[in-house]
């Protein structure tokens, strides 16, 4: 990113070249749309796991609150529990 420094009355101040700021700020939008695209996408995947496989993951070990908890992060990732 190209950057100028000039002076601003006794201040020197940076100025970044605005195409490439622009290029910047649309790169981060499209970050931000993506990353909450697949939140939203998670939270889906969370809110479909049904209370049988829930109730089934916790009575199947003694370390029953883990098989839920991977249970759940399975399925926030798109995995078949």
């Amino acid at each position: 990113m190209k950057t100028y420094l000039q002076m601003d009355g006794d201040k020197l101040v940076e100025y970044v070249e605005k195409r490439e700021y622009d290029a910047v700020v649309l790169a981060l939008r499209d970050a931000h749309n993506r990353l909450e695209q697949q939140l939203q996408d998670a939270v889906k995947r969370l809110l479909e796991v049904n209370d049988e496989a829930i109730e089934s993951a916790y009575w199947s070990s003694w370390t029953s609150t883990q098989i839920v908890r991977n249970l759940f992060i399975s399925a926030a990732k798109g995995e078949q529990p």
